[in-house]
């Protein structure tokens, strides 16, 4: 009884989101700086199962720093993480700073485990690198993927990935030197707006209709932060921001051409998750709407998904045994 209760409670609190819902219609559900809080990923699975049995398509994207903040994280050096975003089943994510902590030869790995690009449209090698020069050959002078094209429910959504530069100094930096200590690497800070004007517009060109950009700035004191780059191009419909660790439910900043974006972003370790809704009516900007949903009360109400429950289960096993394992001994007490 308790168990269809909660489900009928879901049903109403997502069948109000949803008022007026039509075939076709794309929920995007998305989060940011989660750091390795894995008990939000069966919930955000489980809201995507609810969207889906009231009709609606569905994808799941990321805006960074997901591999890395927490022991269960750091212990398998994003490998568990990893393994539950691919259980999830996530569309895209954007690449965050601290992605690049473990080194970029052991994120180069994660890319190739992960079932979805990792994307960042700034992150390119300097223009005096050669891959014999680089500690991480064969990687250089290969860029992240910069944008990926999705079709959910008969739309054509582009996500944007876009690193803060301070990624240079914020994470490790030897990951982006050479042996002789020259930066190999840099994350575009002086055409950051013009890189991204560019995967824009190739994004539209190859048939996007919506162009989301999936943000790793920040909007506080950051510079360049979401809302400068915001105002310095056009044609984004809406930007998923992270970084700062803050909630915003859904903020209009203006772009280069007056028109005001979306910009909105969910806290950190899962305490939102966001729903974009894209109405698909020839994406008009007064078709997108959002709302934040808070995880535990999610949780709480059985929004879980069970398969992906199970793998966090499991991942917390391994975890726990990888803990367990004795790696000295001393004949004395220690204080």
């Amino acid at each position: 009884m308790k168990k269809k209760l909660a489900t009928l409670l879901i049903a109403i609190t997502l069948s109000a989101a949803l008022s007026a819902q039509k075939p076709g219609d794309v929920a995007i559900l998305y989060e940011n700086d989660v750091h390795c809080a894995v008990d939000g990923y069966p919930v955000i699975a489980g809201l995507r199962d609810s969207l889906q049995r009231l009709g609606c398509q569905v994808a799941i994207v990321s805006a960074g720093d997901f591999s890395f903040g927490g022991p269960i994280g750091v212990a398998s050096k994003g490998e568990f993480i990893i393994r539950l975003m691919n259980t999830v089943g996530y569309d895209a994510a954007c690449l965050g700073n601290h992605e690049f902590d473990y080194g970029l030869d052991h994120l180069k790995h994660l890319e190739s485990e992960l079932q979805n690009p990792l994307l960042c449209c700034n992150f390119v090698p300097n223009s005096r690198t050669r891959a014999s020069q680089s500690a991480f050959a064969p990687y250089v002078p290969t860029p992240f993927t910069p944008y990926v094209l999705r079709t959910i429910g008969g739309l054509k959504v582009a996500f944007v990935g876009i690193t803060t530069p301070t990624t240079l100094t914020s994470s490790n930096p030897l990951s982006f030197k050479d042996k002789d200590g020259n930066y190999i690497y840099n994350f575009s800070p002086s055409a950051l707006a013009s890189v991204l004007q560019q995967n824009i517009d190739a994004a539209r060109v190859a048939g996007a209709q919506a162009v989301i950009v999936l943000s790793h700035l920040g909007d506080s004191e950051n510079t360049p932060n979401s809302v400068q780059i915001i105002a310095q191009v056009s044609g984004v419909d809406a930007v998923l921001d992270g970084h700062d660790h803050n909630i915003i439910p859904c903020r209009m900043v203006p772009d280069k051409q007056g028109r005001m974006v979306p910009l909105t972003s969910t806290g950190t370790q899962f305490q939102k998750i966001g729903m974009l809704l894209i109405r698909n009516d020839s994406m008009q900007r007064s078709s997108l709407s959002f709302r934040l949903f808070t995880t535990d009360s999610l949780a709480r109400r059985g929004c879980v998904n069970r398969q992906v429950l199970d793998s966090v289960n499991e991942v917390k096993r391994a975890f726990d045994s990888m803990g367990s394992h004795v790696v000295a001994t001393t004949p004395f007490g220690l204080i």
